[in-house]
């Protein structure tokens, strides 16, 4: 009898073989074809339409054979009938093996309205080729939720007031705007028949007086489609005073239009007397009398403080009535301000202390934003680009930068100002302030601006609520108006 003696190296390589014979022995056919997708599938729940921002369910089943593993799952949309693809957002993948399923997501683009869905799959055998598989499934149509953005007010000569938007949404049965102020507490008007579009809106209000400040809001009213609630648009608001009309002034709209009446004296139209039959001799009206819009009422403050922390509301409204804010910031108070954002109230802590107007841009160093505050606070000198041809106006700003952004507004409205930026606390945290945001950071801390945030720390890197923002402009306006 002949006895094998083996190592016990080479009796676990053979060990090893045997159980992979045994394997491939068992293994069905199926391991070593190519691995086919089956029943891709969008899951709309009866919907004609995905809705963009939420959560989207897909699955889909395959026919691989046992020792078969999928090694990726990739989702992409195309807008342009396939002739780009992107990836979808927040893709999450589930395969337990008996079929595979997950989430994704599509951004919320008002341009994204109609997209065709593609699935892409890699398998990789234990045993012969791997395989890949492409499934295209739509188009689809996107339903958009967004909010209104870029909402502004141009007051004209003859008092009446334009507000322009972006509509960013498909879904609404009409846009509603709220006014508040003047003769009537509140008056609402309706802009119809917008849902199937989006982009620039505008609307026109001539039912204003002159010299009245007005409260706006202008909200898209959604009540067709069901919406989760964090998706749901809030309204945006602003204020805007309109403009004096003396009676030496010609009416513009109406002499675009052609309504003024020759026949009526222009003077009646302005203090709404009765007019006359014969064409009245023009009167020397004399220098027009300016005076001081009226404040807004505590009902508009309410309102444009709505949201805001009820230890900020007063400060908040202060800085409304001071003209210490836009209607960048006049929302979600508790959001994280933005570069862009601050420099717009930079701006008007400049404009407010020096009684100047910022005049209009002629160039424009930046590549990423157009946004006007950015472009005037670049001309003041108060903000630069994050490099030589960006400004990241959507990057939070971080609260180093905005004590340099603070000290440049003051300086700027007060050039011959005394700004103490000695050291007179030493901070937790002094290593973590940059060399450049140093005298900045002391001349805030000095000043009584900005203060820590506990544990004797200043957080030169941490960011600022909306809210905490407006309050760091007012605090910088009052301790520096009488100087």
């Amino acid at each position: 009898m002949v006895v094998f003696r083996f190592s016990l190296g080479k009796r676990l390589a053979f060990m090893i073989l045997s159980v992979m014979l045994v394997f491939v022995a068992i293994l069905p056919y199926r391991a070593h074809a190519a691995v086919k997708v089956l029943a891709f599938e969008v899951h709309t729940y009866g919907k004609p339409y995905i809705l963009a921002g939420d959560k989207i369910n897909f699955s889909f089943g395959d026919d691989r054979a046992l020792g078969t593993s999928l090694e990726y799952a990739k989702i992409s949309y195309s807008a342009d009938n396939g002739l780009n693809w992107k990836p979808v957002l927040d893709l999450v993948v589930e395969d337990p093996g008996f079929g595979t399923y997950g989430t994704f997501g599509l951004p919320e683009d008002p341009a994204l309205t109609s997209a065709q869905i593609m699935l892409e799959t890699y398998y990789s055998p234990l045993i012969g080729s791997n395989s890949y598989n492409r499934t295209i499934l739509g188009p689809f149509k996107i339903r958009q939720a967004g909010g209104i953005t870029d909402l502004t007010a141009t007051s004209h000569a003859n008092g009446s007031v334009t507000l322009s938007w972006s509509d960013n949404t498909n879904m609404e049965s009409y846009y509603q705007i709220k006014r508040v102020g003047g003769k009537e507490k509140e008056k609402i008007f309706y802009v119809r028949d917008t849902m199937e579009r989006t982009g620039n809106l505008t609307y026109v209000d001539k039912e204003t007086s002159s010299n009245t400040v007005y409260v706006y809001s202008v909200l898209a009213v959604i009540d067709q489609f069901t919406l989760p609630d964090f998706l749901k648009p809030g309204d945006k608001s602003l204020i805007v005073k309109t403009k004096i009309i003396t009676a030496g002034q010609l009416l513009d709209d109406d002499i675009i239009t052609g309504s003024l009446n020759p026949n009526i004296n222009l003077k009646d139209i302005i203090t709404g007397g009765g007019g006359t039959t014969t064409p009245t001799p023009p009167v020397d009206p004399g220098p027009p009398v300016t005076q001081p819009p009226s404040p807004p009422s505590e009902e508009m403050l309410e309102k444009l403080a709505a949201g805001a922390s009820e230890w900020a509301k007063h400060d908040v409204k202060d800085a409304i009535k001071l003209n210490l804010t836009t209607d960048a910031v006049l929302s979600r108070y508790k959001d994280a301000i933005t570069r862009e954002e601050f420099a717009s109230v930079a701006v008007k802590l400049y404009e407010t202390l020096s009684g100047k107007m910022t005049g209009p841009i002629s160039s424009n160093p930046f590549t990423d934003t157009v946004n006007a505050e950015v472009l005037k606070a670049n001309k003041l000198g108060i903000v630069f680009g994050s490099t030589l041809t960006e400004f990241s106006p959507h990057a939070t700003i971080t609260r180093q930068e905005m004590c340099v952004m603070l000290l440049r507004a003051i300086k700027a409205a007060k050039p011959s100002g005394n700004y103490d930026t000695s050291v007179k606390t030493t901070f937790a945290d002094e290593g973590k302030i940059a060399a450049w945001a140093k005298n900045s950071v002391h001349f805030a801390a000095n000043a009584g601006v900005m203060g820590g945030v506990g544990g004797g720390r200043i957080d030169p890197l941490g960011k600022t609520t909306r809210e905490q923002a407006i309050i760091l402009i007012r605090r910088a306006y009052l301790a520096f108006s009488k100087s």
